[in-house]
């Protein structure tokens, strides 16, 4: 079961990590403004990925 909480989390880790990636990429002058207003993150993606990572970390070491 840990084996697999720990596979879940690295997915997730990575996949927002790229999602940052792109999100930064963005030239947000052409983006339709429906895009911004429904960001779907209370936290900055920066934020979240290096929690996922701590997160992480704690999983796999208990």
């Amino acid at each position: 079961m840990k084996e697999d909480l720990v596979m879940k989390v690295s997915e997730l880790y990575t996949v927002l990590n790229d999602l940052q990636e792109v999100w930064n990429k963005l030239n947000w002058s052409i983006v339709p403004p429906e895009i911004s207003e429904q960001y779907p993150f209370h936290k900055d993606l920066g934020q979240m990925t290096d929690d996922i990572k701590s997160w992480l970390e704690l999983i796999k070491k208990s």
